[in-house]
């Protein structure tokens, strides 16, 4: 399944910057015995995961609009890793 592109429409007033936001997708892992969700702003690294997946990763959609840079009433946003640990 390839992810939409689609841009959630942005209401402008109250300073929103609808030109900085960019969709912010999510997916899920279905491996038995993991609860795993992959969020990411970049479409084309949704795209593989999913596509590379081999069936075990799920689209969820677009959880929203996270901005570029910092505007109006946001709060900062981290991407952040788990590494997996060796038994």
């Amino acid at each position: 399944m390839a992810v939409p592109s689609a841009v959630t429409q942005l209401d402008t007033r109250d300073g929103c910057d609808a030109a900085n936001a960019v969709p912010f997708y999510r997916s899920w892992s279905g491996i038995t015995g993991t609860t795993d969700h992959f969020y990411t702003t970049d479409h084309d690294e949704m795209n593989n995961t999913i596509v590379n997946s081999c069936n075990t990763v799920t689209f969820e959609g677009t959880m929203g609009v996270v901005f570029r840079s910092p505007t109006v009433s946001a709060t900062l946003l981290y991407r952040v890793y788990n590494a997996p640990q060796a038994l």
